[in-house]
């Protein structure tokens, strides 16, 4: 059993964690086999994002605006764009909404290309467009003489 002066060092520490993270996302995970779930917490593991199943009355003393029925868990990340992929992604689980961010945006940030594909597809019309502009000038070059 939890001392009560180890309740409020974990209430402290998450407090602190719930401040630093970009992202806070809520879900519920009722109904997932625990493989499943050492499946999802590996996945959110390897992309530094931390998640928790918590004591609701723990929760409420750090976030207390929190309000969903039934058990909740907690993701928390610096790229909002991954753990809104990993979370929407893993069907099991249910997004129940987030700190900053409702079920809504959540959801249209899973659907966005991660941050390596907007790098390369930025890349790529950069490098088509100058080989575009140095097509042209050639071109023009070429009539002139």
């Amino acid at each position: 059993m939890i001392t009560r002066a180890q309740k409020q060092e974990i209430v402290k520490s998450w407090a602190e964690k719930f401040k630093k993270a970009k992202a806070v996302i809520f879900t519920d995970f009722t109904g997932i086999k625990v493989s499943e779930m050492q499946e999802l917490r590996q996945k959110l593991r390897q992309n530094n994002i931390n998640y928790k199943i918590m004591k609701k009355s723990l929760l409420k003393r750090i976030y207390p605006k929190i309000d969903y029925p039934g058990p909740v868990a907690v993701a928390l990340a610096d790229d909002e764009i991954a753990a809104s992929k990993i979370l929407y992604n893993f069907n099991k689980i249910k997004i129940l909404g987030g700190r900053d961010l409702d079920l809504t945006a959540i959801k249209e940030l899973a659907k966005l290309p991660s941050k390596e594909e907007l790098l390369f597809k930025f890349v790529y019309l950069l490098k088509n467009n100058i080989t575009r502009l140095i097509l042209c000038l050639k071109q023009k070059a070429n009539l002139q003489i």
